[in-house]
């Protein structure tokens, strides 16, 4: 028994309305009405002078768990009575007292429980154990984990997980892969390493805010259709297959940019101001306004600002292609069937790549490679350009219509012959090795 004790109660029922107050809730009228049954039944024992009890007052501590419940759960249960008789008035008060205690939200603890029974239901994964104390640590209403298993939160194939807490920071790596009911990554979420989203086909949103110390990777996640602006991170931007994407943040400083596949893309040169890698194949809508993009791309190559730059599958025609191309690193045009004879004279420090360039008959003089050439499956080549040195391997694989060689080109590395070469070809290979031009010879007829 309690004594009687009006006081008491105002006391308890100013807690409630600061609870309202605090975490902006309305209470409902079926709550208003329950408070108010509860308030009539004390209130008449007071007339009558007769003791509060606990049971009384148990009333109060129901009402606030209904307050403090996450949105989620009031809209599950708008009635006390629908919480009661659900049987998870304890298992909530339960997770409040536990939310509390390590200084987090409900809707956190909440989350993180569930991020952690759709982990725990495969031992492979990385978070092996289901002791929440044992895989994080809580500070300022954050979730911090702690270093475990290679660094990594790793969750895969499983639908049961849906959404991690917000204010979450990973000392690693977090990889998804194959998480098709997850949607959406935690607003206030900072990773210390890399982020891996994979094939997650319902996930379609970066929080704005979030921050990366590493890489961003996201593929084959077909319902992504823009990443904020003001998200940080410090390296690289891989986004391949992400077919719904239109937009990439404004003032992109990504360093390397690869888009592969994203066919809804639009990009402006603003967003390409620091991107020393570009590669955007197979990007439809890139293709369209080649006429507008192009040109910058080709300045960009030549001032050195772009290093690398990868077109394959790009329906390049000869008049699309530049005088000159002076490259810092890699030029990857795989798969432009529509190029014949462009007029470009490369140089370039890294690889140049043609294969599967079915039309390509002929290639400008003056080719110098630092490292390998690859004309792979130029069906229709016909010649090899004049004075063409290539610092690495020259792979002429699929080459069936090539005849000859000229007699200054210089390979110093290892050069690959078609399949079946003529004999013309063969003599001109064998003359270029025997007088130094060419460090060796591979052919499976011949070797």
């Amino acid at each position: 028994m309690l004594p009687n004790t009006p006081t008491s109660l105002t006391d308890q029922l100013a807690d409630i309305k600061e609870a309202l107050e605090k975490e902006k809730i309305k209470l409902t009228p079926e709550v208003e009405e329950y408070i108010k049954t509860h308030l009539h039944t004390i209130q008449d024992k007071i007339a009558d002078k007769k003791d509060i009890t606990k049971g009384d007052l148990a009333f109060i501590g129901k009402v606030k768990t209904w307050i403090l419940m996450p949105e989620e759960w009031r809209e599950k249960y708008p009635t006390i009575h629908d919480l009661e008789a659900s049987g998870e008035m304890d298992n909530m008060q339960n997770a409040i007292w536990e939310a509390n205690k390590r200084q987090i939200s409900i809707q956190q603890w909440l989350d993180m429980n569930r991020m952690i029974d759709a982990v725990a239901a495969d031992p492979n994964l990385s978070m092996y154990t289901t002791d929440i104390d044992k895989l994080f640590e809580f500070k300022d209403g954050r979730i911090i984990t702690i270093n475990g298993r290679n660094d990594i939160v790793e969750i895969v194939d499983t639908d049961r997980f849906v959404r991690m807490p917000e204010n979450f920071t990973i000392d690693g790596d977090l990889v998804i892969k194959n998480c098709h009911s997850f949607a959406a990554l935690p607003k206030g979420l900072i990773v210390n390493g890399d982020i891996t989203i994979e094939n997650c086909s319902s996930f379609t949103t970066f929080p704005e805010g979030i921050v990366v110390q590493k890489d961003i990777q996201i593929y084959d996640c077909h319902s992504l259709v823009e990443l904020p602006d003001n998200m940080i991170f410090n390296k690289n931007l891989y986004c391949r297959n992400c077919t719904s994407l239109t937009h990439l943040p404004t003032g992109l400083e990504a360093r390397s940019l690869n888009v592969d596949g994203c066919i809804a893309l639009e990009l402006s040169p603003d967003e390409l101001n620091n991107v020393e890698e570009l590669n955007i194949p197979e990007c439809t809508k890139l293709m369209q306004n080649k006429k507008t993009l192009l040109p910058i791309l080709w300045q960009k190559i030549n001032e050195q600002k772009i290093k690398t730059l990868n077109l394959g599958g790009w329906d390049l025609e000869d008049e699309d292609m530049p005088g000159e191309l002076n490259a810092e690193n890699d030029l990857n045009f795989d798969m432009c069937k529509g190029l014949i004879n462009p007029a470009t004279k490369i140089i370039s420090k890294g690889c140049v790549l043609f294969r599967g360039c079915e039309s390509l008959q002929s290639l400008a003089e003056g080719i110098d490679v630092e490292s390998s050439l690859y004309l792979d499956n130029c069906k229709s080549l016909q010649t090899l350009p004049r004075n063409v040195r290539v610092g690495g391997n020259l792979t002429l694989f699929g080459c069936e219509s090539l005849e000859s060689l000229p007699d200054d080109l210089i390979v110093e590395s290892i050069l690959y012959l078609p399949k079946n070469p003529s004999e013309k070809l063969i003599q001109d290979a064998k003359e270029l090795v025997k007088k130094g031009q060419v460090g060796k010879l591979y052919n499976h007829q011949l070797y």
